[in-house]
Protein backbone atom coordinates (compact mmCIF):
# COMPACT_ATOMS: atom_id res chain seq x y z
CA UNK A 1 0.00 0.00 0.00
CA UNK A 2 1.12 3.92 -0.86
CA UNK A 3 1.72 6.25 1.60
CA UNK A 4 -1.40 7.67 -0.40
CA UNK A 5 -3.76 5.57 1.85
CA UNK A 6 -1.75 6.16 4.95
CA UNK A 7 -3.83 8.99 6.57
CA UNK A 8 -7.49 9.07 5.89
CA UNK A 9 -10.01 11.85 7.20
CA UNK A 10 -12.43 11.38 9.09
CA UNK A 11 -14.06 14.22 8.15
CA UNK A 12 -13.53 14.50 4.24
CA UNK A 13 -10.79 16.77 2.74
CA UNK A 14 -13.40 17.51 0.13
CA UNK A 15 -15.63 18.68 2.74
CA UNK A 16 -13.18 20.98 4.41
CA UNK A 17 -12.16 22.54 0.94
CA UNK A 18 -15.65 24.55 0.91
CA UNK A 19 -14.05 26.11 4.50
CA UNK A 20 -10.79 27.02 3.11
CA UNK A 21 -10.34 31.30 3.64
CA UNK A 22 -11.29 32.95 0.82
CA UNK A 23 -8.91 35.42 1.13
CA UNK A 24 -5.70 32.99 0.59
CA UNK A 25 -3.38 34.41 -1.84
CA UNK A 26 -3.76 32.19 -5.32
CA UNK A 27 0.79 31.77 -4.36
CA UNK A 28 -0.50 30.28 -1.71
CA UNK A 29 -2.16 26.84 -0.72
CA UNK A 30 -5.38 26.67 0.54
CA UNK A 31 -6.06 26.75 4.16
CA UNK A 32 -8.68 26.28 6.81
CA UNK A 33 -8.53 28.29 10.13
CA UNK A 34 -7.66 26.01 13.22
CA UNK A 35 -8.05 27.38 16.86
CA UNK A 36 -8.24 25.99 20.55
CA UNK A 37 -11.56 25.01 22.18
CA UNK A 38 -10.91 28.27 24.13
CA UNK A 39 -11.02 30.13 20.65
CA UNK A 40 -7.38 31.52 20.87
CA UNK A 41 -3.84 30.32 19.02
CA UNK A 42 -5.65 30.66 15.66
CA UNK A 43 -3.27 29.30 12.66
CA UNK A 44 -3.89 28.33 9.17
CA UNK A 45 -4.03 24.24 8.01
CA UNK A 46 -4.06 22.55 5.28
CA UNK A 47 -7.42 20.69 4.78
CA UNK A 48 -5.37 17.38 3.69
CA UNK A 49 -3.79 17.75 7.53
CA UNK A 50 -6.70 17.84 9.11
CA UNK A 51 -9.06 15.26 10.69
CA UNK A 52 -6.88 12.06 10.14
CA UNK A 53 -5.68 8.59 11.19
CA UNK A 54 -3.39 6.29 10.11
CA UNK A 55 -5.14 3.43 8.50
CA UNK A 56 -8.71 4.30 10.01
CA UNK A 57 -10.79 2.33 7.37
CA UNK A 58 -8.12 0.02 6.20
CA UNK A 59 -8.95 -3.80 6.84
CA UNK A 60 -6.25 -6.45 7.55
CA UNK A 61 -6.28 -8.85 5.01
CA UNK A 62 -5.98 -12.97 5.56
CA UNK A 63 -2.24 -12.50 4.48
CA UNK A 64 -1.05 -9.43 6.76
CA UNK A 65 -2.02 -7.21 3.14
CA UNK A 66 -4.05 -4.12 3.51
CA UNK A 67 -7.77 -3.83 1.68
CA UNK A 68 -8.71 -0.11 1.04
CA UNK A 69 -12.52 -1.01 0.25
CA UNK A 70 -13.62 1.13 2.66
CA UNK A 71 -11.57 3.81 2.05
CA UNK A 72 -12.36 3.34 -1.78
CA UNK A 73 -15.90 3.66 -1.30
CA UNK A 74 -15.91 6.68 1.20
CA UNK A 75 -13.72 8.05 -1.73
CA UNK A 76 -16.25 7.64 -4.31
CA UNK A 77 -19.12 8.89 -1.95
CA UNK A 78 -16.96 12.52 -1.30
CA UNK A 79 -15.97 12.88 -4.82
CA UNK A 80 -19.80 13.02 -5.79
CA UNK A 81 -20.50 15.19 -3.05
CA UNK A 82 -18.17 17.83 -4.11
CA UNK A 83 -19.56 17.51 -7.77
CA UNK A 84 -22.67 18.07 -6.31
CA UNK A 85 -21.56 20.78 -3.76
CA UNK A 86 -20.00 22.55 -6.92
CA UNK A 87 -22.24 22.09 -9.31
CA UNK A 88 -25.68 22.28 -7.50
CA UNK A 89 -25.49 23.58 -4.20
CA UNK A 90 -23.60 26.39 -4.62
CA UNK A 91 -25.76 27.79 -7.62
CA UNK A 92 -28.42 26.97 -5.33
CA UNK A 93 -30.03 25.12 -8.25
CA UNK A 94 -32.71 21.88 -7.65
CA UNK A 95 -30.97 18.23 -7.31
CA UNK A 96 -32.21 15.03 -9.24
CA UNK A 97 -33.28 12.11 -6.82
CA UNK A 98 -29.85 10.52 -7.59
CA UNK A 99 -27.98 13.53 -6.54
CA UNK A 100 -30.45 13.63 -2.84
CA UNK A 101 -29.65 10.01 -2.83
CA UNK A 102 -25.81 11.27 -2.87
CA UNK A 103 -26.02 13.97 -0.19
CA UNK A 104 -28.33 11.59 1.69
CA UNK A 105 -25.02 9.00 2.02
CA UNK A 106 -22.54 11.48 2.04
CA UNK A 107 -24.22 12.56 5.50
CA UNK A 108 -25.29 9.44 6.56
CA UNK A 109 -21.27 8.45 6.14
CA UNK A 110 -20.13 11.32 7.92
CA UNK A 111 -22.24 10.51 10.95
CA UNK A 112 -20.43 7.01 11.22
CA UNK A 113 -16.90 8.19 10.06
CA UNK A 114 -15.43 9.41 13.67
CA UNK A 115 -13.34 7.67 15.77
CA UNK A 116 -15.73 7.90 18.81
CA UNK A 117 -18.52 6.05 16.53
CA UNK A 118 -15.85 3.47 15.52
CA UNK A 119 -14.86 2.73 19.53
CA UNK A 120 -18.38 3.16 20.04
CA UNK A 121 -19.18 0.45 17.77
CA UNK A 122 -16.15 -1.53 18.53
CA UNK A 123 -17.30 -1.65 22.08
CA UNK A 124 -20.74 -2.83 20.98
CA UNK A 125 -19.76 -5.56 19.21
CA UNK A 126 -16.75 -6.84 21.34
CA UNK A 127 -19.65 -7.60 23.90
CA UNK A 128 -21.35 -9.91 20.96
CA UNK A 129 -17.90 -11.17 20.92
CA UNK A 130 -17.53 -11.87 24.33
CA UNK A 131 -20.80 -13.79 24.74
CA UNK A 132 -20.69 -16.23 22.18
CA UNK A 133 -16.98 -16.54 22.63
CA UNK A 134 -18.08 -17.63 26.27
CA UNK A 135 -20.69 -19.90 24.75
CA UNK A 136 -18.45 -21.72 22.26
CA UNK A 137 -16.46 -22.27 25.41
CA UNK A 138 -19.50 -23.50 27.80
CA UNK A 139 -20.44 -25.85 23.66
CA UNK A 140 -17.18 -27.22 24.14
CA UNK A 141 -16.90 -28.61 27.24
CA UNK A 142 -21.18 -29.60 27.22
CA UNK A 143 -21.39 -33.79 27.16
CA UNK A 144 -23.54 -35.47 24.29
CA UNK A 145 -25.36 -38.11 25.76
Amino acid sequence: MGKSHKKQHYVPASYLKAWCDPACSPRHAPYVWVFARDGTDGRRRAPQKLFTETDMYTIETADGGPDLRIESTLSKIEGRFAQIRTNKLNNLQELTPEEHAYLRIFLAAAQFRTAASRDHHAEQWRNVLRVADDLEGKMAKATID
